[in-house]
């Protein structure tokens, strides 16, 4: 299973385009810089002003201090300058047990009691931690002796934590928008490339109909003619030999037969039925087998079959998957000393089904593991990059499967592998879907 893919080669595929999903990158980029940037500059802003705002409170009280004024001017200053800013402030002795407050979220009244003093202490720690603490000195008018009475402490009021959060917020919800914008753009490529593959299978089916239908007529005439002919005495040889390329054209038409279903179940749920997978895998390697390209060694195709469920699948469809694998691997492997390795088994869980295909070609580079699954994606100058993107198609959205690349090392091993959920004993009827 590994054609010569080569990713800088010119393919088919057309993805989301580079420069599109670096324009969305670098603009959330911007976007983001320029909300913290802002934001930052606002915070900064309100910081200063709440600096300023402690300090001018520590002179007032400093001077109350100084004045030896009743404790009025204290009230006033907590109640009318520093709680309209929302700025929370504590005020200690010299041996950091609180005093005074106010602001302090969580806090419903603005007396130090004994249940909220240990949270206070708390609070206390954190605000020394972040902006220290400011000494309230008494300051003696006869000898200018400066004694330290209290300890100010401050925090950031709620107003600069909500913004400090909002840049996050904004670059969250811009993230979600280009993420909904981002989902929706590819939901509607993908919408677009299932409509199209669609339609081409459906027209394949259905362009295919008609020369089928007359080959089989044509193949009527001639078996008509034949058994006249045999009538009529002649030659048994040459009859021998035209039975046998009637019998050859008669296969391959069923062939084609079998191909333009296969097209036209594409796009619609196909039935599926109980079936035994290693039959239909052993079915499609015999039937590559006749048609190996024997040169020197030439390349051989090994199956090997390990006990398993039942699947419930669409043997037309699955029986496609294997042929597109196999075909795949006979392009990738060299004529001569090709070898290609088949096997089933069932998943440690006993849920579900696998069969491996390994060969030893050219192999599959790193960045191409998924890329080979995307619809028109091709190294063929020819291809047209549908094989395995059907085959992803047939395993995952009708089977419930998965298919993917285990490993691949070049021209040494290439495996690619499939899952099938394991049928359970029980209801053996067909299903729809």
């Amino acid at each position: 299973m590994s054609p010569n893919f080569n990713i800088n080669k010119r393919s088919g595929y057309t993805g989301v385009p580079l420069i599109f999903r670096l324009f969305l990158f670098f603009g959330f980029i911007v976007i983001a810089l320029v909300f913290v940037y802002y934001t930052q500059n606002v915070v900064g802003q309100l910081k200063a002003n709440s600096l300023r705002m402690v300090n001018l409170s520590i002179k007032l009280l400093q001077v109350e201090l100084s004045q030896e004024t009743s404790g009025e001017a204290t009230g006033v200053i907590f109640d009318e300058i520093i709680a309209p800013t929302e700025i929370p402030i504590i005020i200690t002795d010299r041996n950091n047990n609180p005093l005074f407050f106010r602001n302090i979220q969580g806090l419903d009244t603005n007396v130090v009691t004994d249940e909220n003093r240990e949270k206070l202490v708390d609070r206390i720690g954190v605000m020394n931690e972040k902006y220290g603490r400011f000494p309230i000195k008494h300051i003696d008018q006869e000898t200018g002796t400066e004694t330290i009475i209290n300890y100010f402490y401050y925090g950031d009021p709620q107003l600069i934590q909500q913004l400090q959060a909002m840049p996050f917020i904004e670059i969250g919800i811009v993230a979600a928008f280009l993420l909904l914008g981002y989902i929706g753009y590819r939901n509607i490529k993908r919408s677009e490339q299932h409509f199209i593959w669609v339609g081409m299978a459906k027209e394949t089916a259905h362009q295919l109909g008609t020369p089928i239908s007359s080959l089989m007529g044509w193949l009527e005439i001639l078996n008509i003619w034949y058994d006249e002919e045999k009538k009529a005495g002649v030659d048994e040889d040459e009859l021998n030999q035209i039975e046998d390329v009637a019998q050859q054209m008669t296969r391959d038409i069923e062939r084609l037969q079998k191909i333009a279903n296969r097209f036209s179940q594409i796009g619609s749920r196909p039935a599926l039925k109980k079936a035994d997978l290693n039959q239909i895998i052993e079915d499609v390697v015999e039937y590559f087998r006749e048609r190996l390209p024997y040169q020197g060694k030439g390349i051989t195709i090994n199956f090997n079959p390990d006990k398993i469920d039942s699947v419930r699948i669409n043997s037309e469809l699955i029986g496609w998957v294997i042929e597109n694998l196999i075909k795949n691997s006979l392009e990738a492997c060299d004529p001569m000393t090709g070898r290609i390795t088949i096997s089933t088994a069932m998943s440690q869980d006993k849920k579900m089904v696998t069969a491996e295909f390994s060969d030893n070609g050219k192999g599959i580079p790193a960045g191409g593991h998924k890329k080979i699954f995307h619809p028109g994606f091709t190294s063929k100058k020819r291809g047209w990059g549908l094989g395995l993107s059907l085959a992803k198609r047939i395993i995952e959205e009708y089977h419930d499967g998965h298919i993917g690349v285990k490993s691949s090392i070049p021209n040494k091993e290439t495996v690619i592998q499939f899952f099938l959920p394991a049928e359970k004993n029980g209801s053996e009827e067909d299903q729809t879907g």
